[in-house]
């Protein structure tokens, strides 16, 4: 059934009322209306949507053209080409060695593991994984958990040992994986490495090799966002937080490289600014900076506003909820469609970067969340505000920050293991975007951003804030704090070791 009328906000003449089936269930009140993906997804599939789609084009007479998201499981971006820095890494990787890779916000870490995968994919068994789950589903990997078999990792490695020994599928895939690729290790606490390469030497039967001969690819930043520690009583733990103090990473030997070339942001000396950040160094030149954004009015982008970013998920929440709330008309909420194992499914609530549930209001500042046209402005963490609702495929056109106004479609994630069938998820590619929290920022670029260096109150909380801002000029502070930008001790010593070590081999292959 279509839209109650008045609800779409499209131009006068456009058509109203065509029907298709399951798109959605029996009427709902017209202040709310709910959409379920399901039609959607069998469209998807079938390649009924884009005619569609492209018939909502020639209707409603907004400028810009449908979003084209490439494959359908949205997994297989075009690969741009590698930079010199890029191809030492995947040089190392084809020479099986176990391989981190590193570098500030917006160096193309997550591209080259696209390229890292196109490069082993036709000849070794790879399996894609991070440390959390959204990065995960990002990737269409699974959890290194997941991967694993072993659960939270907090049993004692005897115990663990035995449980996977019960499960045929998990020894299987230990003893026949090539490489394993971990991406954001450096929310990886020590000790789960440490199990993992216990797990590792004893199921493949190779006591002797770090993780039983298993070749690893890990990636991330420790100079961002540190791993989640709990702390009991209000003490502050003194243990290990990082992978790096791992036995096991020493043990792998790593070839250690750091991506140099920032795509993010065009401003050569901002760039260089928040590199300097990164590594804990707050240059006068930075503070002029941002004490100036802190005193820039805040533009409103052909009606996108500025993304706040808050340091807590529960002040994101309640500030998502009550703008939309404040918004006149209807709520348009679209259920996601989710398909495979019942296991995986499960995962996706805590791993896919949309949720079951997307509710939107014409007016709604909303951020894409995955890659669809990076070249033309459509990336993950892209900007824009709902402007109206279609009748015929029930689906939001969003007015961009770049200009363009697209009729967006749902995109599907997937999440599972290699020769296993994925856990599937189709939903709109948008979040509500009137806050968006500095942990979920990560990996993304934004248009226009407000930040608030006075709640930032963790290590490396401030730089992955700032460094989200494509531009200075999409860039406004508030609460300025210079106390509140500094990089972890300990996080700090090993990348400094690892540069030393870097000039020291440059200068004796010369």
């Amino acid at each position: 059934s279509a839209l109650p009328a008045g609800v779409a906000g499209l131009p006068e003449g456009a058509a109203r009322g065509a029907k298709y089936s399951n798109f959605s269930s029996a009427p709902p009140p017209a202040d709310a209306v709910v959409i379920d993906l399901g039609g959607h997804a069998r469209h998807l599939a079938t390649g009924a949507l884009p005619s569609l789609m492209r018939a909502s084009k020639r209707r409603c007479g907004l400028d810009g053209r449908a979003v084209a998201a490439g494959p359908a499981d949205g997994q297989n971006p075009a690969l741009s080409q590698v930079d010199p820095r890029q191809a030492e890494v995947l040089a190392a990787i084809a020479d099986g060695r176990n391989v981190f890779f590193t570098g500030s916000a917006g160096t193309g870490k997550s591209t080259l593991i696209a390229h890292i995968l196109a490069q082993l994919g036709a000849t070794k068994r790879v399996q894609v994984t991070a440390s959390t789950g959204i990065a995960a589903c990002q990737l269409g990997g699974t959890t290194l958990n997941a991967f694993a078999g072993i659960g939270r990792g907090e049993a004692p490695l005897a115990s663990l040992l035995a449980s996977i020994r019960e499960r045929p599928s998990v020894v299987t895939r230990w003893q026949t994986t090539d490489t394993l690729i971990i991406d954001e290790i450096s929310m990886l606490r020590p000790q789960m490495l440490d199990v993992l390469d216990g797990v590792g030497r004893a199921l493949r039967s190779r006591p002797d090799a770090p993780f039983g001969g298993l070749q690893l690819v890990v990636c991330g930043d420790f100079l961002q966002l540190p791993p989640v520690v709990k702390h009991r009583y209000g003490v502050v733990s003194t243990a290990p937080q990082f992978a790096f103090e791992a036995e096991a990473w020493k043990a792998a030997k790593f070839a250690i490289f750091e991506l140099t070339h920032v795509y993010r942001q065009r401003d050569v000396e901002f760039a260089r600014l928040l590199g300097a950040l990164r590594r804990g160094v707050v240059e006068p030149g930075l503070v002029r900076v941002l004490e100036a954004r802190s005193q820039a009015k805040r533009v409103a982008n052909d009606g996108v506003l500025p993304t706040r970013l808050l340091p807590h998920r529960a002040a994101v929440d309640a500030t998502n909820a009550e703008q939309l709330a404040q918004l006149p008309g209807t709520t348009v909420t679209y259920k996601a469609f989710d398909d495979g194992p019942t296991g995986g499914v499960a995962a996706l609530d805590s791993s896919c970067p949309v949720s079951k549930r997307v509710s939107l209001k014409i007016g709604a500042q909303v951020m894409l969340v995955c890659n669809l046209d990076v070249v033309g402005g459509l990336a993950n963490g892209s900007r824009g505000v709902v402007v109206a609702f279609d009748d015929a495929p029930q689906l939001p056109w969003v007015r961009m920050a770049s200009g363009r106004t697209m009729l967006i479609k749902p995109y599907v994630w997937r999440m599972g293991l290699v020769g296993r069938r994925p856990a599937k998820r189709t939903q709109l590619p948008l979040k509500l975007a009137f806050a968006v929290s500095i942990h979920k920022s990560q990996g993304m670029s934004l248009d226009s951003l407000v930040v608030s260096l006075g709640s930032v109150f963790e290590a490396g909380q401030a730089y992955v804030a700032l460094s989200r801002a494509r531009s200075l000029e999409g860039l406004y502070v508030v609460d300025f704090d210079v106390s509140s930008m500094y990089a972890d001790p300990k996080a700090l010593k090993f990348m400094q070791a690892q540069t030393s070590a870097r000039s020291r081999t440059t200068a004796i292959a010369r």
